[in-house]
This record gives C-alpha cells, sequence and structure tokens, in this order.
C-alpha cells in the first residue's frame, strides 16, 4: 500500500502512524514513507525516517496497549502522583495513609497491563516503574517506544532524590536528636535539684507535672529503645541508598544489552529487506529467460515453416530445425 507523504506533515506524525503498526510491518512501512518523502524532496525528514528503530516485541504491546486504553492511563498518572505525592508529605512528617494510595495504584497498573495479550507481567513492571518516573510521562501518551522504558539517571520512585537520605529525613532526624538532647539536660537539672524555670519575677510558669520518680527507669529505657529505632532506621536508608544504586547499575546495563539486541535486529531487517530484493530480482530474472526460451521455440519453429513452403530443403539441426537428437541417433 503505497503511503501518501501529503498526509503526514511532520516527522513526528510519521513516528505516531509507524509505531502504531505491528512489528513486522514496521520496516516495509518506515522505508516506503523514507523514500516517498525523499522522492517529494523533503530528504532531511527521510532521514529522520529512516533512522527509526524497529520496536521490540514488548515495546510494540506497550504501545499498543497505551492507544487503547487512554482512559486507563490517565488513571494511572493520577495514581502515580498521589502515591509520590503522599510519600513526600511521610517524609516532611505528615501522617497519610499510604496503604491506600499504594493499593489504588497497583489496581489501575495491574488492569492496565491486563489488556495486553502478551508480556502481562513484563509490562505491569513497566508501567508501575515508568508511571512513578514524571519525566516518562509524555513519553507513555506519545506511546511510541521502540524499546522498553528504562529509569532516568537518579531515577528513583518518589523524587526528588539523592545519594543521601532526603533533606526532610536528614531534618526530622535532626529535630528528633534535638529534642532527645533537650530532655536529657531537663532530666540533668532536675536531678541537681535546680529550680522551675520561673519569668524572672520570682513567678513560676506553670507546667506540667513531674513524673513519678519510679517512672524514670522506663522513660530511659524508652529513649534507649527510641535511639536503637533511629540506627536501625538511618542504617535502612543508607541499605536502601545502596540497593538504587544497583538497581540503576542493573538498569545501564539492560539498556545497553537492548540497544545492542536493537541494533541486531535493524540489521537483520535490512538484510531480510535486501534477500527480499534480491529473490525478487531472480523471479524476475527467470521469468524472463522462460519468456526467451518460448519466443526462441516459435521463432524457430516459424522459420522452419516457411522453409517447407518455399520448397527449401531442411538442414537437420541447422535453424529452423526443433530435432536436437543427437546425430548419430538420427542417421
Amino acid at each position: 500500500m503505497a503511503i501518501d507523504p501529503t498526509a503526514i506533515g511532520s516527522v513526528d506524525e510519521a513516528v505516531d502512524h509507524l509505531y502504531g503498526l505491528e512489528p513486522e510491518r514496521f520496516v516495509a512501512a518506515r522505508n516506503e514513507l523514507a523514500r516517498a518523502l525523499r522522492a517529494d524532496g523533503d530528504r532531511s525528514a527521510a532521514d529522520s525516517v529512516k533512522a527509526l528503530r524497529k520496536p521490540t516485541v514488548v515495546a510494540a504491546e506497550l504501545n499498543r496497549v497505551l492507544r487503547s486504553s487512554p482512559t486507563e492511563l490517565d488513571e494511572l498518572l493520577r495514581a502515580a502522583a498521589d502515591l509520590a505525592g503522599g510519600h513526600r508529605s511521610v517524609l516532611d512528617g505528615e501522617t497519610v495513609e499510604l496503604g491506600g494510595l499504594q493499593a489504588a495504584h497497583r489496581e489501575v497498573t495491574r488492569r492496565l497491563a491486563g489488556r495486553a495479550e502478551r508480556h502481562q507481567e513484563r509490562l505491569e513492571a513497566l508501567l508501575e516503574a515508568a508511571s512513578l518516573d514524571e519525566t516518562q510521562h509524555d513519553q507513555l501518551r506519545a506511546a511510541s517506544f521502540a524499546a522498553e522504558p528504562t529509569p532516568a539517571a537518579g531515577f528513583d520512585l518518589f523524587p526528588p532524590r539523592s545519594s543521601s537520605p532526603p533533606a526532610s529525613i536528614t531534618s526530622l532526624a535532626e529535630v528528633r536528636a534535638r529534642r532527645r538532647e533537650s530532655a536529657s539536660k531537663r532530666g540533668q537539672a532536675e536531678q541537681k535539684g535546680q529550680p522551675a524555670a520561673g519569668d524572672g519575677e520570682g513567678n513560676s510558669i506553670d507546667r506540667e507535672p513531674e513524673r513519678p520518680s519510679q517512672s524514670r527507669p522506663g522513660q530511659r529505657r524508652a529513649a534507649e529503645v527510641l535511639a536503637a529505632a533511629a540506627t536501625e532506621h538511618g542504617r535502612a536508608e543508607t541499605s536502601l541508598t545502596i540497593a538504587y544504586r544497583r538497581v540503576e547499575a542493573a538498569v545501564r546495563k539492560v539498556g545497553k544489552a537492548r540497544e545492542r539486541i536493537d541494533d541486531l535486529e535493524r540489521r537483520l531487517a535490512d538484510a531480510r529487506a535486501h534477500y527480499d530484493e534480491a529473490e525478487d530480482g531472480l523471479a524476475a530474472a527467470t521469468t524472463a529467460a522462460e519468456k526467451a526460451e518460448q519466443r526462441l521455440s516459435a521463432s524457430a519453429d516459424a522459420l522452419r515453416a516457411a522453409r517447407v513452403a518455399v520448397g527449401e530443403p531442411l538442414d537437420e539441426g541447422g535453424p529452423g530445425s526443433t530435432d536436437t537428437r543427437d546425430p548419430e541417433v538420427r542417421s
């Protein structure tokens, strides 16, 4: 089917058109469109279209699901934004019910991935990660992936992120440390028998009644448990940061391997195209040869009949003779 380059106004429209096709149709359609654009005089657009990569099987299925389910995609991006916002609120010290946000995001992710005809588990993982990476939202809406989407450098499920724990966590830890330090100083002052704080005119300031002295060992024990929990929390944050770095390194390696696979697939597709052209040329040459043989045989018969008509003796084996037997057999 010929492609009219005037029906495609830009390279972006060409991308949208091509990545909406089935993978097996991509290379032929891309090359045909590039040739049409070049013949129409738009060499730059033709080169850009020719450079487009054939989508991998998973990427093609992801494009199909996204294009066929725009409503679910909008729901997924809203759920991802709500979940990311909830995590940021928690890091700022607010109380947020994350379980419901996570369940909502997981449910719409599974529902969208469930529209895939194959690779559903892989698509679910890709949709979950990509939806939580704001830099990939436009690509999800365009649904023109040539390869599986990979997190951007420094990607975290709940940006912003750095190599160290988020600033809000650090400041919250500092607040808790200062509170512990302040409580410790108050306890030391009480043990030394210092008077209660006043207002400067001899009047004591109302304050919360002191707890019985027998509760102080329990307070110390609680403080020790709190300090141990804070230490463990810090270790967990460090482990999480290291784990994210390892994940990012693995993602980069997978991305490079995927690029090599895509390059090999592109070369294979080009080789197949050349092979198909060679086969077409062979078929055309074979047909031409068969027609030439038919013309030769017909002309030989016509020549023989003409000689018979004029009474010219036939020269066995000569022009116009159709007897191809060996001379010894004929004699």
